[in-house]
């Protein structure tokens, strides 16, 4: 296959990351960067994993070529390292920063994914411990508070709805939508009238980066960290773990999940518009993200994957 021009050069940063991490001339390993492996990479990111070279492990290697994404990961590493670790919770260990090329080493690591303990049937085969998750996230968010509002992130918010209603609304009745627009402008006032904690939050916390490694969580990915109001990251959270259990026939899962979440952080969630706009965000968003996926070429569900488990 032809590679375009611009994966080239994609290509060459990594190999020139990879020559920096191993303190080695760049020209004398011609067989360590052909054996590089490329796992995923866009316009703005490309993640490889590095081959085993001498007294160097295989190693995970991210680069980011455009966008906040490198700023936001050395910010997130930063801000989990600067509180006492929360028992059996943990974030993948970073070998080196490289400023200069946007590129992080860490260790490669098998990591499973966490949505495997919610299909267990009985809590005490878990793997996770919920309550230390939402520990570990409260720490997190304590690691920066001010009050000053994140107008991007809000703005970024209300235009998502909307967004969503003008490509989704068919899916909703007149009073339903009425109703949407109801929840928007009673946040927005919400917003207007009462001042909020902003804390640094994960930006994408949820199943998908939370995985597993023998007894240890890990907390991934911290690509999109920002600044948020505090309740909105467990609301969203919560919402999602709320419809993948009903999703996945463990109707009576998520009180559980949600209880020990929500001691672990110390707090209840209160039922104030601006937390119902993030509730019904969630909720349209994964609507919207269904949508998307069940209009791919080739792609469906696989119902008895899901009940044979």
């Amino acid at each position: 296959m032809k590679l375009s021009q611009k994966y080239k050069n994609q290509l060459k940063v990594a190999h020139e990351v990879a020559a920096n991490y191993w303190g080695q001339d760049i020209t004398q390993l011609e067989k360590a960067l052909s054996s590089i492996t490329v796992l995923n990479r866009t316009g703005s990111k490309m993640v490889c994993l590095l081959p085993e070279i001498g007294t160097y492990p295989q190693s995970i290697c991210k680069i980011y070529f455009s966008g906040q994404g490198f700023q936001n990961e050395l910010w997130g590493y930063q801000a989990a390292q600067s509180f006492k670790p929360i028992e059996n919770i943990s974030v993948p260990p970073v070998i080196k920063f490289f400023p200069e090329k946007n590129a992080i080493i860490s260790e490669k690591r098998t990591l499973r994914d966490s949505r495997f303990d919610i299909l267990k049937c009985r809590k005490k085969n878990q793997t996770i411990n919920w309550k230390n998750v939402g520990q570990w996230l409260k720490k997190f968010h304590d690691s920066q508070v001010n009050s000053v509002p994140n107008e991007q992130f809000l703005r970024e918010k209300f235009d998502r709805i909307y967004q969503h209603l003008g490509k989704y609304g068919a899916l909703f009745s007149a009073d339903e939508t009425r109703s949407l627009k109801q929840v928007i402008s009673s946040a927005q006032s919400f917003i207007g009238n009462n001042t909020q904690e902003w804390v640094l939050s994960h930006g994408d916390f949820g199943l998908g980066n939370i995985k597993t490694s023998g007894s240890m969580t890990h907390i991934i990915d911290f690509e999109n960290v920002t600044m948020t109001p505090r309740d909105y990251e467990a609301t969203k959270f919560l919402s999602g773990i709320q419809s993948t259990v009903y999703f996945l026939y463990r109707h009576n899962r998520y009180e559980s999940f949600s209880q020990d979440f929500l001691k672990g952080y110390e707090t209840t969630i209160e039922p104030n518009p601006l937390n119902k706009f993030f509730y019904i965000l969630t909720k349209i968003d994964m609507i919207a993200k269904y949508s998307e996926h069940i209009t791919t070429p080739g792609l469906h569900i696989n119902k008895i994957l899901y009940t044979s488990l």
